[in-house]
């Protein structure tokens, strides 16, 4: 049997076995349990836990649940999560810690989904930033409009919880 070197993610940490296939299933069973306490725990003899930074998703939601649901879903699979409550407010999050992908909703006061992913596609800087705009507006038409104005990907609400964290983890993966 050849040894599994080859380190993997679990619960957004990266996990070593460092030759150990055997470990790598005990190891999922003992990190599941243990998720908030991951970064001080050193496992067993040749598994360790490579504390890499996580991508960091910014959800730009205006209703509150639909922020909280979205943050939830996308910290449960192991994303680090910045919200703003509008497209004004997202702008101003952009300026201090640039994420890796955002998720925008398209109906918000202040600036709303369009004019947002218009201003950060206009930006070199914000460029190549992918955005994935999520919004109960579901015709084709809609969703036609918001790729025009530079996002990524568009899922209509009501969605499946996979198919967000699906569309953002491919996205991430570029």
């Amino acid at each position: 049997m050849t040894a599994n070197r080859k380190p993997y993610w679990h619960l957004g940490y990266l996990i070593s076995t460092e030759g150990q296939p055997q470990l790598k299933a005990r190891t999922c069973g003992f990190l599941s349990r243990l998720t908030g306490l991951l970064p001080r725990f050193f496992l067993s003899e040749g598994v360790s836990i490579i504390n890499q930074p996580m991508n960091t998703v910014l959800v730009v939601e205006d209703s509150v649940p639909q922020r909280e649901m979205i943050t939830d879903l996308l910290k449960g699979s192991g994303l680090d999560v910045t919200v703003a409550g509008d497209g004004m407010e997202a702008l101003e999050s952009i300026q201090g810690t640039m994420p890796d992908v955002v998720v925008l909703d398209i109906v918000m006061p202040r600036m709303n989904g369009y004019e947002f992913c218009r201003r950060l596609k206009a930006d070199p800087v914000t460029q190549n930033v992918p955005v994935v705009m999520c919004s109960s507006k579901g015709e084709e038409f809609d969703r036609y409009w918001g790729m025009k104005q530079g996002a990524d990907a568009y899922i209509a609400k009501p969605f499946q919880p996979m198919e967000l964290i699906g569309t953002v983890k491919q996205l991430l993966r570029g």
